[in-house]
């Protein structure tokens, strides 16, 4: 069996429709949620089932980087993008776009920060939560 590590899929951003993309810098764990809408009606027939889209909500958490490079995305990225209501592109692939992990572990979509929450314990170091909530469809191929 091979695995792979969970920091080799990490999470990039863009704020400019996908053009150019910043990497969540010091993550330490997230979760992409994709859940169907399912309606159901009962008839004399059994139950009828049908399937509306399905909504993916990533989340998760970090730790404040102090001086984040350019390319990097941090908690004040995040706070602006919420209170701005910033249209966001969100991709997480395993590295090499194309290959058998790339093609298996890749998820990309637009969404919006809709909720940030800071951590600030003494003696840790100060951390940050997230939720971004996807607009329109999610696609599993790489970007």
């Amino acid at each position: 069996m091979t695995t792979i590590q969970g920091e080799l899929a990490p999470i990039w951003l863009s704020a400019d429709g996908g053009n150019t993309f910043k990497l969540l810098v010091c993550l330490e764990t997230y979760d992409v949620g994709l859940s169907t809408t399912v309606n159901q009606t009962e008839t004399n027939c059994g139950i009828a089932t049908g399937l509306g889209a399905i909504k993916f909500i990533p989340k998760g958490s970090a730790v404040l980087e102090a001086n984040p490079g350019e390319d990097e995305v941090t908690y004040k990225d995040m706070l602006d993008w919420q209170l701005n209501k910033t249209l966001l592109r969100f991709k997480t692939e395993y590295p090499g776009s194309g290959s058998q992990y790339g093609q298996n572990i890749a998820l990309s979509g637009d969404c919006y920060v809709t909720d940030t929450g800071g951590t600030f314990q003494v003696g840790q170091v100060i951390k940050f939560s997230f939720t971004l909530t996807g607009n329109g469809t999610v696609s599993n191929q790489p970007l």
